[in-house]
């Protein structure tokens, strides 16, 4: 099984409504400058405290080991807090983490749970793995239209790898199933209520 990539963990994305914004900057600004030791300072409280943008960063310093010991099972532990929390890029982080088997047992069916959590934000990364999983079947039932779908909406989405992956399965599809997926994908909306 081919591993998937984690990409952009730590990009930077707009917070609104965190009650520490200050705290939480530092702790981007810190990062930014490899100050790993003040990023982890800042975060962790607002971590403990609930707020998901900070504990999807923690949880991505203990999977790169940036500041601390790389630890699967710390990553996973804050990844999981803040995908409860609807945080779309730890759920994607925690799909790739089932679908790789990274602190935990390969698990396709739990990758594809994931996934299509963020998937359903809009996260075109999700899309694209969530797209992979059903047009190969590997979470259970292979379904190409779905696949398509979720490859053509990762493609409008910007990431490059789904334009090839939609145009290579559109090859496997009926007239009939082509039209279907691109209905859908026409049809589908983000969910914005996470």
């Amino acid at each position: 099984m081919r591993k998937l990539a984690i990409f952009s963990l730590m990009g930077v994305f707009i917070i609104a409504g965190t009650p520490a914004w200050a705290d939480f900057d530092a702790g981007l600004a810190a990062y930014k400058k490899n100050d790993f030791d003040t990023a982890i300072k800042e975060w962790r409280p607002l971590a403990e405290k609930g707020d998901a943008k900070s504990q999807y960063y923690l949880g991505s310093l203990y999977y790169y080991g940036f500041g601390v010991s790389q630890d699967y099972s710390k990553a996973i532990f804050w990844f999981k807090k803040a995908s409860d929390q609807g945080e779309s890029s730890a759920q994607l982080c925690m799909g790739l983490m089932c679908y790789n088997g990274q602190g935990m047992d390969l698990n396709p069916n739990q990758a594809a749970y994931w996934f299509r959590k963020a998937a359903e934000q809009g996260s075109a990364q999700a899309q694209h793995h969530l797209g992979h999983l059903c047009a190969t079947g590997m979470s259970g039932k292979k379904d190409i239209v779905e696949g398509y779908m979720w490859f053509s909406l990762a493609a409008d989405g910007n990431y490059k790898p789904a334009v090839v992956r939609r145009d290579e399965i559109a090859k496997q599809m009926t007239p009939q199933q082509l039209a279907e997926a691109q209905r859908l994908a026409r049809e589908w909306k983000p969910d914005k209520t996470k």
